[in-house]
């Protein structure tokens, strides 16, 4: 495992994470964390090719499963409906569609610890952890279609804004169209978010972090009977 970029959300390669933040907020081991952590770090979300956050951790986390409200994305852990989702250690509001284009890895810390953050259900928090800017540069595009016609493109770019490297950038790009296999149903996203780091000297860090997000689509109601003319079919 290696680790570069000064905080929370530098680069990591391979599968082990050091350290986590959602628990303990200091970046203690995993191993010698009192609590019940667990990480998805970005290489399984490329492995896996893991768009949405839900994705990306119901069946890699245990005792997750997603929350029963079916329109903003949410989690049951440990038995527990509607845990709650943090942004790098911020408290975020109800949101659909959560994206893992700008993630470095998600933190799901398990059980009554999580009432350490506040009045928060027992069950256990969510904590997304944003890509930091990198000094070296760097820009990958991927594509990825099924067989229901969908497309979605990311562009992930990030080096640094001037000589001496004080200031840094990332960008991060998806859009995503297409149909489902139910006939009527689509779905088209648009997420952008940039990323500029003011890094003077080792010891500090400012991050300026702007998301955006416009999603248009045909809810998929799979509780609904299919007709054919003014009947249920058959």
């Amino acid at each position: 495992t290696s680790q570069s970029g000064a905080g929370l959300g530098g680069r990591f390669t391979g599968y082990t994470v050091v350290g986590s933040a959602v628990s303990t907020k200091d970046g203690i081991a995993v191993m010698q964390n009192p609590v019940a952590v667990q990480v998805v770090p970005r290489e399984v979300l490329d492995d896996q090719q893991a768009v949405s956050v839900q994705d990306a951790i119901v069946g890699n986390v245990s005792s997750v499963l997603p929350s029963s409200d079916t329109f903003y994305d949410g989690f049951t852990i440990r038995g527990f409906d509607r845990a709650n989702i943090y942004r790098n250690d911020l408290r975020t509001l109800s949101s659909s569609h959560l994206n893992t284009s700008n993630l470095q890895s998600i933190e799901v810390l398990k059980g009554p610890a999580a009432m350490f953050f506040g009045r928060l259900e027992p069950g256990g928090v969510v904590n997304l952890v944003l890509k930091r800017p990198l000094d070296t540069s760097y820009t990958s595009v991927e594509e990825q279609v099924d067989s229901w016609g969908k497309s979605n493109t990311s562009v992930d770019t990030t080096g640094a804004l001037t000589p001496d490297k004080t200031w840094l950038y990332r960008l991060n790009l998806n859009y995503s169209d297409g149909d489902t296999f139910r006939d009527f149903v689509w779905n088209r996203d648009v997420f952008i978010a940039p990323t500029i780091s003011f890094r003077p000297n080792s010891a500090f860090r400012l991050n300026v972090d702007v998301e955006y997000q416009n999603t248009t689509f045909v809810a998929d109601a799979d509780t609904a009977l299919p007709a054919i003319g003014n009947r249920p079919a058959p």
